[in-house]
């Protein structure tokens, strides 16, 4: 039996690789595409700019001006994409919301500016945890959500008898499939990134809903492991000392650029706080 990722590519990919390090067989059928938004001209340079996705590195246009400031990104691969997208400096915790204000809030001075990228429906978790570390955060959505054709949704609604599981990273997404469900009386277990992808399937019948904790790819993937048939666990994630590295690969990296070598809102890193390299 098949997993359906209905999330928008390329970020579907990120997430049928971890269920298929889960035992799961991924299937990527997107129900949801992104398109540009307008953008008003930046009049002053932030401290700092905030990619919450792919999309948001991939809609925004670029200013040079801009590709020297410090950018922050929501995931590993959001950071690849800022950087081959030629910004100089750019720094992620992986898929952890919290420790990506965290480590903002201790690297930046007090009420530092930030450019916050992201798209029209982004949760404001992000927004919201700078904005209680006194960050001045101004929250630019740089593209829409729109529902795909029904001609693009072929592949999957001849094979509904074979999908056990369908992973719904959105309100929207959910809203677009509930109808093909209900039609095709699909009987499964629907895995939700949030409650309000949750409600949009509520009053489907014989069909288990599972809502993340958080509405983060993180919660989501950790429920998946404990409640899916395969079973697998993720792998944990070393907060605290991926925090400190990374504080620190960033100081080291605005010192050689000429920018402030001491800010007093960053802890101290020991030696003892760097991990074994070849720990997993």
């Amino acid at each position: 039996m098949s997993v359906w990722i209905t999330r928008s590519a390329p970020d579907n990919l990120r997430t049928a690789r971890e269920l298929h390090a889960l035992g799961q067989r991924p299937l990527m059928v997107p129900v949801i595409t992104t398109v540009a938004r307008y953008q008003p001209p930046i009049t002053s340079l932030p401290d700092a700019i905030v990619f919450t996705s792919v999309h948001a590195v991939r809609h925004f246009a670029r200013r040079d001006q801009l590709a020297s400031v410090p950018v922050f990104a929501a995931s590993g691969s959001v950071a690849n994409a800022a950087s081959l997208a030629g910004y100089g400096t750019v720094t992620s915790t992986g898929n952890d919301d919290e420790m990506l204000s965290d480590l903002i809030g201790h690297v930046l001075p007090p009420a530092a500016r930030i450019l916050l990228l992201c798209g029209d429906s982004t949760s404001p978790i992000v927004a919201d945890r700078l904005a209680a570390r006194d960050c001045r955060v101004a929250r630019q959505p740089v593209y829409k959500s729109v529902p795909v054709q029904d001609h693009a949704l072929v592949p999957v609604t001849g094979a509904m008898d074979r999908i056990s599981a369908i992973v719904l990273h959105s309100r929207s997404g959910a809203e677009r499939i509930v109808p093909m469900l209900r039609g095709a009386r699909w009987r499964g277990a629907l895995w939700c990134i949030s409650e309000q992808a949750a409600r949009a399937c509520s009053e489907l019948q014989h069909v288990s809903v599972h809502t993340a904790t958080h509405p983060t790819e993180g919660s989501l993937l950790d429920m998946i492991a404990r409640i899916s048939p395969a079973g697998q666990k993720r792998p944990s994630q070393p907060r605290r000392r991926n925090a400190a590295i990374l504080t620190s690969a960033l100081q080291s990296r605005r010192s050689s650029r000429g920018l402030a070598a001491r800010n007093d809102n960053v802890p101290d890193v020991s030696p003892d706080d760097h991990p074994d390299p070849t720990a997993a």
